[in-house]
C-alpha cells in the first residue's frame, strides 16, 4: 500500500457524515461500492451493459469479488468513509443477491423512466433489456452521484474517495504529482467515462490537508530521487486473497495472515496436514503471484531415498575435477544471488519433505539460516557449472524463502524438536464449510493466473524480511511479555520451555501480523489473534510424549489458551494454571470440563469462544489422542 495511514485516516475523516451510523449512510455507500464494482466489471468485459440473468452466474460472482476489492471488508462493521456496510454475511452472495441493488434502487426499472421522486438518486437501471435482465448506468448517474456527497465534512470528496480506492493497490510508476498519480491509478480501474468523470471532479476540487505529513509520507513512498520506492507490505494479504479467485483457489483469510507474517518473521516455514489440504498449493501460489517469473521459485519433491546434502546443494563431480554437479535448489540459491535480483524475492518450495530424515539432507540449510554462516561446497581447484566458476561455498542471501510441506500418515518420518524450533509450523485442515463450498462448484486450480500479479510487492517483501529491527508495537508491547512470561513459566515446569531464538521470532510474527492486517495505531483488537498464532505455530508444535509425560502440560495449556485472565477465589491466573498442571482436578480444571463451560457460549463451536480458539481446539485434540492412545505428536492430532 503507498497511501500512508495517515492520509488514508485524514480522508476517512472527511469523508464521514454527521450521523455515520445511520441507514440513509449505510445505503449511500453500498450503493456506491456496487456501482463501482459494476463499472469495473464493465472496463473487463468491454460493455456498458452487462446481463445478470440466471444464466450468467459468472457476472454475478466476478460484480461480488470486485466488491470485496473495493470495500475491503474486515472484522469491523463501519466503512468510514461513507457510512456503516454491513460485512456480517459470509460470503458476499449474501450481501449482495439477485436484487443485488439496494432498496432506494429497487424501483429504478425501465417502466418507470429517468425521474423517481420517491427514491433518492438512483446511480443504475435493472430490467433495461429486452427478454432478460440486464443492468447499466442510470442515464443521470453523474448528476445523482454528487447526492452521495451530500452531508460530508470534505470539501474535497472525489479526491478522497480515490485515495480510498487505491489504498492497496501498488503503484509502479507514479507520476510527477500526488494528484496526477490518483488520476493514472483510477484509469486503470474505471472504464474511460468513469475515471474522464472522477478526473474532472478532482480537477475543480481544493485538495488540502492540515497535516501536511500525511502528503510527504505518501509521496516518500512513492518516489525518491525519480526512483519508484517499493518499501511496504501493508495491503499484500488483501491483494493475494482476491487475486486467488481468478486461480479457482481459496484459502481463510487467518490462513493467508498467517503464512504471510510467518515468511517475514522467519524465511523458513512449515506448513503441515493431510495430503490434499491446500499446502503445496498455497505455497505455490503465493511464489507464482509474488514473482516475476519461474526463474524464481522451484517446486522440489522430496526423495524417500535422500540421506544427504546433495540433493539440495549438489556434488562435486567424480569423474571429472573441474565440474560440479548441480541440482534444482542451487541452482535457484545462485540465481537469487545475482546482482540484478538481490531484491527479488526467491522460494524453494521442498514438497513432502518429511519423505526422509530431515536432519540427514536439511542440516547444513538449517544451520545456515540461523548462523548466517556460508554452506562448504568443495575442496582443492575451482570448479564451474556449464563453464562458469563456482564458489567453495554457498551463502543462503536474504531473499531466498523456504517452504516445507509436512503430510501426515504412516509412510513418513517426523520432524525432531530441533527442526520445528527454527520454523513457524501452520496446520492445514479441511473444514466442512470449505469442503461444501468446493462441491458445489468444483474447478481446477489455474495457478498461471497468478503469474507476476504480486510482483510488485517483492522488493517490499525482501526488505521487510532482512529488516532485523522489526518489533512489537507499543501498544501491545506489555500484553506481549505478559502473555509470553505465562507460556514460559508453563512450559518450564515441563520442561519444554522455549529460547531466545523463539522470542525474537515470535516478536516479529506479532510485527508483522499487526502491519499486515493494517489495525488502527493504538488497537488491540488484533493482539489476541496473533498471539494465538504464536502459540499454535511455536510452542505446541515441539509437544510428543506419553501420557505421563504431557497430561499436566497439557491441562495447563487448554487452560491458559481457553479461559480468561481472571483471578478467583484470591488466585492469581498464574497460580490457577499451576493448579491445573497438576492434572488432579478434573471437575475444575480439566480440559473437558472446560471444553463444557465454552459450550454454553457457543454451543455449535465451543473452541471457537477460548481466548485462543486455534490453540485450544489443537490441544484439545491433542489431549483426546492423548487419552486415546496414551501417546501424542503435534503431528498428528
Amino acid at each position: 500500500m503507498y497511501v500512508s495511514g495517515k492520509l488514508l485516516n485524514a480522508s476517512f475523516n472527511l469523508l464521514k457524515e454527521e450521523v455515520p451510523h445511520s441507514k440513509t449512510g449505510m445505503e449511500r455507500t453500498t450503493t456506491l461500492f456496487r456501482f463501482l464494482a459494476f463499472d469495473m466489471l464493465c472496463k473487463e468485459l468491454n460493455r456498458e451493459e452487462i446481463d445478470f440473468s440466471p444464466g450468467s452466474a459468472d457476472n454475478r460472482k466476478k460484480l461480488i469479488e470486485y466488491y470485496d476489492y473495493i470495500a475491503k471488508l474486515s472484522d469491523s462493521t463501519e466503512v468510514c468513509n461513507l457510512g456503516e456496510i454491513n460485512d456480517r454475511a459470509r460470503h458476499g452472495t449474501a450481501r449482495i443477491g439477485n436484487d443485488f441493488l439496494t432498496a432506494q434502487l429497487k424501483q429504478a426499472n425501465s417502466t418507470k423512466g429517468d425521474d423517481y421522486p420517491s427514491r433518492p438518486a438512483p446511480i443504475l437501471r435493472i430490467g433495461v433489456g429486452t427478454g432478460h435482465w440486464s443492468i447499466k448506468k442510470h442515464t443521470k448517474w453523474k448528476i445523482n452521484l454528487d447526492k452521495f456527497f451530500e452531508g460530508r465534512k470534505s470539501v474535497s470528496p472525489f479526491t478522497h474517495l480515490a485515495i480510498f480506492l487505491i489504498k492497496s493497490n501498488p503503484i509502479l510508476t507514479p507520476s510527477s504529482t500526488f494528484v496526477e498519480t490518483l488520476k493514472k491509478e483510477l484509469n486503470s480501474l474505471f472504464t474511460s467515462e468513469l475515471s474522464s468523470f472522477f478526473t474532472e471532479k478532482i480537477d475543480h476540487e481544493s485538495f488540502e490537508f492540515d497535516d501536511s505529513a500525511c502528503y510527504e509520507e505518501t509521496l516518500s513512498k512513492l518516489v525518491v530521487d525519480g526512483q519508484v520506492v517499493n518499501k511496504t507490505v501493508n495491503g499484500c494479504g488483501e491483494k493475494f486473497k482476491f487475486d486467488l479467485n481468478a486461480a479457482n483457489l481459496s484459502f481463510s483469510s487467518s490462513v493467508i495472515h498467517r503464512t504471510l507474517s510467518s515468511l517475514l518473521s522467519k524465511r523458513f516455514l512449515v506448513l503441515s496436514g493431510l495430503a490434499g489440504s491446500g499446502k503445496t498449493k498455497i505455497a505455490q501460489a503465493f511464489s507464482r503471484w509474488i514473482t516475476p517469473n519461474q526463474d524464481h521459485y522451484a517446486l522440489v519433491p522430496v526423495g524417500a531415498d535422500w540421506t544427504g546434502n546433495e540433493n539440495i546443494i549438489g556434488y562435486p563431480n567424480g569423474l571429472d575435477s573441474e565440474t560440479y554437479v548441480t541440482k534444482p535448489a542451487l541452482e535457484l540459491v545462485r540465481h537469487a544471488l545475482e546482482r540484478d535480483y538481490l531484491t527479488v524475492p526467491h522460494f524453494l518450495i521442498l514438497d513432502e519433505m518429511n519423505l526422509s530424515h530431515v536432519e540427514r539432507y536439511f542440516a547444513d540449510i538449517l544451520s545456515a539460516i540461523e548462523s548466517g554462516e556460508e554452506i562448504p561446497l568443495y575442496e582443492g581447484g575451482v570448479r564451474k557449472i556449464a563453464g562458469v566458476d563456482l564458489d567453495r561455498k554457498l551463502r543462503l542471501p536474504e531473499n531466498l524463502f523456504i517452504i516445507g510441506t509436512v503430510n501426515v500418515d504412516e509412510t513418513t518420518y517426523m520432524f525432531s524438536p530441533k527442526v520445528l524450533d527454527r520454523a513457524n509450523v501452520i496446520e492445514f485442515r479441511l473444514e466442512p464449510d470449505g469442503l461444501q463450498s468446493f462441491l458445489s462448484s468444483p474447478k481446477a486450480p489455474r495457478l498461471e493466473e497468478l503469474d507476476g500479479k504480486g510482483a510488485a510487492f517483492g522488493s517490499g517483501f525482501v526488505e521487510a524480511a532482512a529488516d532485523k529491527g522489526r518489533e512489537v508495537p507499543a501498544a501491545a508491547k506489555e500484553s506481549y511479555e505478559r502473555e509470553m512470561l505465562l507460556f514460559f513459566n508453563l512450559l518450564r515446569e515441563h520442561n519444554a520451555e522455549f529460547g531466545y531464538r523463539t522470542s525474537y521470532e515470535a516478536a516479529r510474527f506479532i510485527h508483522f501480523y499487526n502491519q499486515l492486517g493494517g489495525y488502527p495505531e493504538g488497537s488491540l483488537d488484533w493482539f489476541d489473534s496473533a498471539m494465538d498464532a504464536v502459540v499454535v505455530q511455536k510452542f505446541l508444535p515441539k509437544l510428543h510424549g506419553s501420557r505421563s509425560k504431557l497430561e499436566g502440560l497439557l491441562w495447563a495449556l487448554a487452560w491458559a489458551c481457553g479461559a480468561e485472565r481472571i483471578d478467583r477465589n484470591g488466585k492469581s491466573f498464574a497460580a490457577q494454571i499451576n493448579e491445573a498442571s497438576q492434572a488432579q482436578d478434573d471437575a475444575l480444571y480439566g480440559p473437558e470440563t472446560l471444553w463444557e463451560t465454552l459450550a454454553k457460549s457457543n454451543p455449535d463451536d465451543p473452541a471457537a469462544a477460548a481466548r485462543y480458539p486455534l490453540s485450544f481446539d489443537k490441544v484439545m485434540r491433542m489431549w483426546r489422542k492423548l487419552v486415546r492412545d496414551q501417546f501424542v505428536t503435534f503431528a498428528e492430532a
